[in-house]
C-alpha cells in the first residue's frame, strides 16, 4: 500500500512551489498526495496555471486564513500568524475526515515552513509527520544553535556589537550582516521557528525534510545529527532541470505562479536575440519592495555598465516610479517586465548572472542553473544565504551598502564587472561545477534520490 501525505504549505509563492514539487516527487514514486494551501492563494494559482500539470496523483484542498480575498496590507504579520493557526486548526482535522471518507486515508502529514503547530494537530489525529524546510540546512542549523543554550551568549554578543562574529558548528564564521533578519529586526517569525523546533523536540523520531543537497552542506547537516534526522530532498526545483530524463513533457515550470506571466512572449524574444552569457538577469522574488532611493541607484549603475539585462519588476509601471525619467534609456538597454517564468530564464543560454535578493528558491534555481550571482539581500534568510554563495560555495559576489544601508550605483557596476566582465572567472567555473552536482544529486542513485526513496518506503513500511 502507498502512502497518502497530506502536504500542508503557508501560503506564499517561495513556500507553495517548492512544497508542490516535493508533492510531484512524491506522486512520481507512487504515493497519493492532498496539497493543502489557503483558499486565497489556491485561487489565485487556479487563476494563472492549469491545475492538470500536477498530475493525477495529487488532489487539493483549502484552510481558510480568515482572509479569503486576501490580507489587507493593514493587517500586521504577527495578527495574520494568529489568524492562520486559528483557521487551520480547525481545517486540517476536517480535511483528514474528509479524505478517510472518501476511502482516502491519510497515513503521513508533511507541514512546510511557519506552520509548527500542524505537528501537534498531527500528533492528535495519530498521525506522524515530518517538516518540509525550505531553506538551507544551515538556517536550520542557525535557530537550531541561537535556542540552544550553549551558543545563546555568542549569539547576544554579535546583536549587540560585542563581538564581530559568532562560530557554529558546520557553519562558517558569521557576521551580524550574515545572520537571518528574524534574529535583528523581523522578529515577529522567530517565535514560529522556536516553536518549530520545540515541536522536533517533543517528536519520538524527529524528522526534516531539507531542500539541498548532501554535497552542498555536509558540514551543516552533519552538525544537526544529534537533533533530528534530515532528509536532503533537494533542490525542489522542476525535474527536467535536473535530468537529462524527459518523462514529463509539461514538468518545466515549477508549479503554480501567484502572479501572470503576460510578458513571455517579450521576454522569451528579447533572450534569444542576445548572445551567450551576455544578459543580466535582475530579479528581487515576490515580497521584497525596494525603495525609491535603492531603485534610483540600480538603475543607475545598470545604465553607467556595459551589460544588457531583464529586470523583473512586480510594480512595473510604464507612466511613473523612481525610473520614469529613464524609462526610454532603460529600455533601449534591456527588457522590463512585472513577472516571468525563472527557471525558464535562468536555463537560457544568454544569461550571464543573476542578480538577486538571494531567497533560497533563487538561489536553488541558479545552482541548478550553473549562473554566478551578484547577491543583494534583503531579509529573512537570505543574508546568510549571500554569505553562503560568496565564501563558501564560490558562486557570486555580495553587493555591499553604504552607511545609509543604499548600494550606490557605483557599487552595482561594480560588482556586474566581477561576475559578466571576465575579472574572477572563478565565480563561473564554480557556478558551472555545482550545477553538475545538483544533476548528480537529484539523478537516479543521486543522494536526492536516494534519500526521498527511502524515506517513502519506510513510511510505506508502517502505511
Amino acid at each position: 500500500m502507498y502512502p497518502h501525505f497530506l502536504l500542508v504549505t503557508f501560503p506564499a509563492q517561495g513556500h507553495i512551489n517548492p512544497a508542490l514539487e516535493f508533492a510531484k516527487r512524491l506522486a512520481r514514486l507512487g504515493s497519493r498526495v492532498t496539497f493543502v494551501t489557503s483558499t486565497f492563494a489556491y485561487r489565485q494559482m487556479t487563476k494563472f496555471n492549469r491545475e492538470a500539470g500536477a498530475g493525477s496523483n495529487i488532489s487539493f484542498a483549502t484552510y481558510s486564513d480568515g482572509y479569503d480575498d486576501g490580507r489587507p496590507e493593514s493587517v500586521p504579520p504577527r495578527l495574520y500568524m494568529e489568524e492562520i493557526r486559528r483557521h487551520s486548526s480547525i481545517a486540517l482535522p476536517e480535511i483528514i475526515g474528509s479524505c478517510a471518507d472518501e476511502g482516502r486515508r491519510v497515513t503521513f502529514v508533511v507541514y512546510s515552513l511557519l506552520l509548527p503547530w500542524i505537528a501537534s494537530v498531527a500528533r492528535e489525529l495519530d498521525l506522524p509527520s515530518a517538516l518540509l524546510w525550505i531553506q538551507p540546512a544551515a538556517l536550520l542549523a542557525i535557530y537550531y544553535h541561537y535556542f540552544n543554550e550553549d551558543f545563546g551568549d555568542n549569539f547576544e554578543k554579535v546583536l549587540e556589537g560585542r563581538s564581530g562574529s559568532v562560530e557554529l558548528p558546520g557553519l562558517p564564521r558569521l557576521a551580524k550582516s550574515d545572520l537571518p533578519s528574524h534574529l535583528i529586526t523581523t522578529k515577529f517569525a522567530l517565535s514560529a521557528f522556536k516553536e518549530h523546533l520545540r515541536e522536533l523536540g517533543d517528536e519520538a523520531s524527529p524528522r526534516v525534510l531539507i531542500n539541498s543537497f548532501d554535497a552542498l552542506e555536509p558540514e551543516a547537516l552533519d552538525a544537526l545529527k544529534g537533533f533530528t534526522e534530515t532528509i536532503t530532498v533537494g533542490p525542489l526545483v522542476p525535474r527536467r532541470y535536473l535530468t537529462e530524463i524527459n518523462d514529463n513533457e509539461n514538468d518545466t515550470t515549477p508549479g503554480f505562479d501567484l502572479f501572470e506571466n503576460s510578458s513571455r512572449e517579450k521576454y522569451v524574444k528579447f533572450l534569444n536575440s542576445n548572445a551567450k552569457h551576455s544578459v543580466v538577469y535582475i530579479s528581487f522574488g515576490s515580497t521584497s519592495v525596494l525603495p525609491n532611493t535603492q531603485v534610483e541607484e540600480i538603475v543607475n549603475g545598470l545604465l553607467n555598465s556595459p551589460f544588457t539585462f531583464m529586470w523583473v519588476l512586480r510594480e512595473y509601471n510604464n507612466s511613473d516610479g523612481p525610473f520614469a525619467e529613464k524609462l526610454e534609456e532603460l529600455e533601449k538597454r534591456g527588457v522590463l517586465v512585472p513577472w516571468c517564468s525563472q527557471m525558464e530564464v535562468l536555463s537560457h543560454p544568454s544569461i550571464g548572472c543573476f542578480l538577486t535578493h538571494c531567497g533560497w528558491n533563487s538561489m536553488a534555481e541558479s545552482l541548478s542553473c550553473g549562473v554566478p550571482v551578484v547577491a543583494f539581500p534583503q531579509w529573512a534568510d537570505q543574508p546568510t544565504n549571500a554569505k553562503l554563495a560568496e565564501d563558501v560555495w564560490g558562486i557570486g559576489v555580495r553587493m555591499r551598502p553604504n552607511a545609509e544601508g543604499v548600494v550606490e550605483a557605483e557599487e552595482v557596476g561594480k560588482c556586474l564587472k566581477m561576475v559578466m566582465g571576465g575579472e574572477n572567472e572563478g565565480m563561473v567555473k564554480s557556478a558551472m561545477r555545482w550545477k553538475e552536482a545538483v544533476r548528480a544529486a537529484a539523478s537516479s542513485g543521486g543522494s536526492s534520490d536516494v534519500s526521498l526513496k527511502r524515506f517513502v518506503e519506510k513510511i510505506r513500511g508502517v502505511c
